[in-house]
């Protein structure tokens, strides 16, 4: 420890000591040495004479007070010991960190010394995959993907309701009027309203608004703790607000496909809160869910470029006279963007927290 108080005793060599014996035995002063790396050799320091005195001799000798010889020697030696000294803070390296050494992510990469950059667009890269496994192609997965229809249309729904919420919200916003919001058994959905306002503001909302909303997800399903519960609580209130809420001619399947949804966001949310988190991957539910959104439009390309099927692309090129091809470019494009900045916030705030980790420990 830089500037110890521990001082080495004075010791009195057999040579010097005065001899009390003696009444005319003159006064000896004692001789002190300084302890060192030596001290382990029993022949060092040994005669009195060839030790080194130690500060308070010197300074006795010099004529000052003994205490100030030894604050100025730990002075110097604090001085000397600099940056190396024991007890002193120094400066400590950053470890270097990986994205597998991040709590609670990397759990399917997590043996891979990989790039957090990497680990975040494989993550992303598989919420994708899984999506599409479940929703388009689980007919390829044999009997397992009969049994995980009812999932691959429970994540089609989310997509369907904030497509028809995209335009059902432009609607509400402009002159026009809401005459009927549906939710289908099978993962449609449409949404009829009155004309009062230009109509290409409304028609392409529709492929717009999922890929924004399953960014926000996404993102926001980094492991957030009460923070994902607050959102699953949030998005059960938007679906009860909006289905119960606006007209709807048959309102038997969208009602109960509502209450479908808001019962198990519920549940997510109340597992958010127990010990069940740790055993069901809620933040990846949502990411699926997230993705499903976002790559909604692209599932739908076919879809889309069926020239002269009924269509929002082929009802904004009625309206504007622009080729369908154009309008589902800005969709992809709109997509892309989405995906883009996700994928940015997700490194930055992941490696935010390994600098926070790395600084607290």
């Amino acid at each position: 420890m830089t500037g110890s108080k521990d001082k080495a005793l004075p010791e009195k060599d057999a040579d010097t000591a005065p001899d009390t014996n003696g009444a005319d035995a003159a006064p000896q002063r004692p001789k002190y040495r300084r302890k060192g790396r030596a001290d382990g050799d029993a022949s060092a320091g040994v005669d009195g004479v060839d030790s080194p005195e130690s500060p308070p001799a010197d300074a006795e000798n010099a004529g000052l007070d003994p205490e100030d010889g030894a604050a100025g020697v730990e002075g110097a030696a604090g001085a000397v010991g600099g940056v190396g000294s024991p007890g002193e803070k120094t400066p400590r390296a950053r470890p270097e960190t990986n994205a597998h050494d991040e709590p609670g992510y990397s759990r399917f990469l997590g043996m891979a010394k990989l790039p957090l950059a990497s680990v975040v667009a494989l993550e992303m890269l598989f919420a994708g995959v899984l999506s599409l496994l479940l929703i388009e192609y689980s007919h390829l997965l044999g009997p397992l993907g009969l049994i995980l229809v009812p999932v691959g249309i429970w994540f089609e729904w989310f997509d369907t309701f904030f497509h028809e919420f995209g335009h059902a919200l432009v609607i509400v916003f402009s002159a026009s009027e809401i005459a009927d919001f549906r939710l289908n058994w099978d993962g449609t959905g449409s949404v009829s309203y009155y004309i009062n306002s230009p109509q290409w503001p409304i028609a392409w909302i529709g492929y717009a608004m999922p890929p924004l909303v399953g960014a926000l997800l996404y993102w926001e399903a980094n492991d957030r703790g009460l923070a994902t519960q607050g959102t699953l609580v949030v998005l059960a209130a938007l679906v009860a607000l909006v289905t119960f809420g606006l007209p709807n001619e048959e309102p038997e399947s969208t009602w109960t496909i509502a209450g479908i949804l808001i019962v198990s966001l519920l549940l997510l949310a109340l597992i958010c809160a127990t010990v069940l988190k740790r055993y069901i991957p809620v933040d990846w539910v949502q990411r699926v869910m997230a993705a499903t959104m976002i790559i909604g439009g692209t599932r739908s390309v076919t879809y889309l470029f069926g020239f002269g099927e009924q269509s929002d692309a082929a009802s904004l090129a009625e309206l504007t006279a622009v080729p369908e091809a154009f309008w589902v470019l800005t969709w992809m494009v709109w997509t892309v963007l989405c995906v883009l900045v996700v994928f940015i916030l997700e490194v930055r705030d992941r490696r935010n927290r390994q600098r926070t980790a790395a600084d607290v420990g």
